[in-house]
């Protein structure tokens, strides 16, 4: 008890001064080593101890270094197959780090402990003041090997998520491509074709590829070919009407047009007109006027009423146009010369 409560004394009394002594320049340890031996062997039993700590810190630290960042790939495979590594030689650095920092501990702990049984006072302190001075560096090397696990761990979750949305967009790139050819496939089985195809490249699981039909464009000598390239942008505008893909609705103004310009019947300019009237309420309406002046009866109650829906909406956007001083719209109105209409 006695030898306790001696040792607590000191260690308040001369706690500063042996702090001190551990931070001496190099000057000042040789004076040290040159007048003062006896304080000097307390020094360098003290700052055994606390190099002996930092060495180790310092050690997990270099060797952390090396697995900073994750490869650069755009296959999710290789990416996880990095970090797993990576994480693997961090933790068996953790479990040597733990391995070399309990026995440093333990032997350290000897040494202060001998200082203290041969009334070694002096020595004590300093070798109690160089444990405690490397615990900070110890206590840093933790901290970045933890560190360096959070950055490895979100660097992945970033790069695969940057992998997926790259993939993501390809595919709906490669949809958009595969719906835009169905429908301006005049062909059923070419269009059903690549409608199959478009789900395909966007499907993740149990894909089936589709198979390419065998060349079935034989010309119909029959059936005129307005009448056929009606009939493929009525198919083409109901499947619109059904799936809401716009690409359909355009490909079924266009086969409308087609026919129209294969052949001038009010059914056909009706039509194109129908179909156009949502998209381009001039174009719609000039067309239907068309259809009308080719044929004042064809499909009279429903030709009319078009007629009126698109007056009503080209005034609208009339009224738009004066508002916004919008030149282009309003020459694209006299060039129709649907002023003499409405």
């Amino acid at each position: 008890m006695k030898q306790l409560f001696t040792l607590t004394l000191l260690l308040f009394s001369v706690q500063f001064c042996f702090s001190q002594l551990l931070q001496l320049s190099k000057f000042e340890r040789n004076f040290m080593r040159e007048y003062d031996p006896q304080s000097y062997s307390y020094y360098q039993f003290g700052k055994g101890i606390e190099n002996g700590g930092k060495q180790i810190a310092a050690n997990l630290s270099n060797q952390l270094d090396q697995y900073q960042t994750l490869i650069s790939s755009d296959d999710p495979s290789a990416i996880l197959s990095d970090f797993e590594s990576k994480m693997a030689n961090i933790n068996s650095l953790q479990d040597s780090y733990i391995e070399q920092a309990n026995r440093f501990a333990f032997n350290a702990g000897r040494q202060i402990g001998t200082s203290l049984k041969n009334k070694n006072y002096e020595q004590t302190i300093a070798g109690i003041i160089g444990f405690a001075d490397q615990m900070s560096a110890q206590k840093a090397a933790k901290q970045k090997l933890e560190e360096q696990k959070r950055r490895l761990e979100q660097q992945k979750i970033k790069k695969l998520s940057e992998i997926y949305w790259k993939k993501q967009r390809f595919r709906q790139a490669k949809r958009k491509e595969y719906l835009n050819r169905a429908a301006y496939a005049s062909n059923e089985k070419e269009e059903q074709y690549n409608l199959a195809f478009a789900n395909y490249v966007v499907c993740v699981s149990n894909c089936k590829k589709p198979t390419k039909p065998l060349n079935t464009d034989i010309e119909n000598t029959f059936i005129d070919k307005d009448v056929q390239l009606r009939g493929i942008a009525n198919r083409k505008y109901a499947f619109y009407r059904k799936t809401g893909h716009q690409e359909f609705r355009k490909a079924a103004i266009s086969f409308a047009a087609a026919a129209a310009n294969e052949k001038a019947t009010a059914e056909n300019f009706f039509l194109m007109g129908k179909y156009y009237l949502s998209e381009n309420p001039i174009l719609g309406l000039s067309t239907l006027l068309t259809a009308q002046g080719l044929d004042p009866n064809y499909n009279k109650n429903e030709l009319n009423a078009l007629i009126k829906k698109g007056t009503k909406e080209t005034e609208r956007e009339i009224k738009e146009a004066l508002k916004n001083n919008d030149v282009k719209y309003l020459n694209a109105f006299l060039s129709a010369g649907l002023d003499k209409i409405i």
